[in-house]
C-alpha cells in the first residue's frame, strides 16, 4: 500500500502489541527510506498507525478510509472455524464510497532445502 502512494495507515489487531510492533516497523523502513514511494517530494512521510480495537471511532483528525483490507486467517491452527469480525460501520463512511478487501489466508510453511531458507 506504501508503494501505492497511500499515506495514512491504520492498523488494528486483536494482539494489540503485534499491532504496534507492526507500525513500528513500517514506520522505521519508512524513517531509513528503505521504502522510497513513501515520502513525498516535500519530505513528508507516510505514517502506520494503530486503532487500539475493532470498537473505536475513526479518528477524527482523518478522513474516512477509502481502502479497508482485512487479513483475518480462513481458519484457526487447529483447523476450527475463523473469528467472526465485521468492519465496524464507524469506518465506512468515506463521502467518496470506497473498497474492502478481504486476503483470507490458510498457514502453510515452505521450506526449501536447497537454499535453506524458511518461508
Amino acid at each position: 500500500m506504501l508503494s501505492m502512494g497511500v499515506r495514512h495507515i491504520f492498523v488494528c489487531n486483536r494482539t494489540v502489541a503485534t499491532a504496534h510492533a507492526l507500525a513500528e516497523h513500517y514506520n522505521r523502513l519508512i524513517d531509513e527510506d528503505v521504502i522510497k514511494d513513501a515520502r513525498e517530494s516535500d519530505g513528508t512521510a507516510a505514517r502506520v498507525r494503530v486503532i487500539e480495537k475493532f470498537t473505536d471511532q475513526w479518528p477524527q483528525e482523518f478522513s474516512y478510509p477509502t481502502m479497508v483490507v482485512c487479513t483475518i486467517p480462513a481458519q484457526k491452527q487447529d483447523g476450527s472455524a475463523p473469528t467472526s469480525f465485521t468492519v465496524p460501520d464507524s469506518w465506512l463512511r468515506s463521502p467518496t464510497g470506497g473498497v474492502a478487501v478481504e486476503v483470507s489466508w490458510i498457514e502453510f510453511h515452505i521450506v526449501s532445502e536447497t537454499s535453506g531458507h524458511h518461508h
